[in-house]
C-alpha cells in the first residue's frame, strides 16, 4: 500500500528553504523601498525645480517680486496637488511633504518624510539660484541621506551646510 503526504522531514526541509529564500530577498526589498521612496521625492523636487525655472522666466531671469510671488503661489498649488495634507489611516504609510521659502537670489524646497503616526522627518532643503548649480543640503541623521545622496542629479552638488543666502 502506498502512502500519501509528505513526511515530517519533508515538510521541515521546505520551510528551511522558504525561511532562506525570505532571509535572502528581504534586504533587497527594503532597499527597493528606500529607491522608490527618495525616486518620490525626487518627482517632487523636479516639479519645485520647473515652478522656479517658471518664476525665472514671469521675471525675466531674475527673482523680482513678480517672480517670487508666481513662485510662492505655484509652489501652494503644487504642493496641495501632490502631498497629503490629512493623515489618513487608507492611504500608504510614507508620504512626502514639502516645505518653501525664498530670498532676494534664491528659492527653496525643504522635503519632509511623513508617516502615517504622525511623525515627520525633515530630509534636505534644496536650494535653486538664477545662476549656479541647485545646492543640497542633506539632513546626515536620516534614514535616506545615503540613498538620497546616490541618487542627486549630475550638475547639482550636495553641501555641507546651509548656504548662506
Amino acid at each position: 500500500m502506498k502512502k500519501s503526504g509528505f513526511t515530517l522531514i519533508e515538510l521541515i526541509i521546505v520551510v528551511i528553504i522558504i525561511g532562506i529564500l525570505a532571509s535572502i530577498a528581504a534586504p533587497m526589498m527594503s532597499e527597493m523601498k528606500e529607491k522608490a521612496e527618495i525616486t518620490q521625492a525626487l518627482v517632487l523636487v523636479s516639479g519645485a525645480k520647473s515652478i522656479f525655472q517658471q518664476a525665472l522666466t514671469a521675471g525675466g531671469g531674475s527673482l523680482t517680486q513678480e517672480a517670487t510671488d508666481y513662485y510662492t503661489t505655484s509652489i501652494v498649488q503644487y504642493r496641495q496637488d501632490n502631498c497629503q495634507s490629512s493623515w489618513d489611516p487608507n492611504t500608504p504609510p510614507y508620504v512626502w511633504d514639502i516645505g518653501y521659502g525664498y530670498g532676494p537670489n534664491w528659492c527653496m524646497v525643504s522635503l519632509m518624510s511623513c508617516h502615517a503616526t504622525d511623525y515627520q522627518e525633515w530630509l534636505c532643503q534644496i536650494y535653486f539660484f538664477p545662476n549656479g548649480p541647485t545646492q543640497w543640503y542633506i539632513n546626515q541623521n536620516s534614514r535616506l541621506a545615503a540613498a538620497l545622496k546616490s541618487m542627486i542629479p549630475p550638475g547639482d552638488i550636495i553641501v555641507s551646510s546651509p548656504p548662506s543666502v
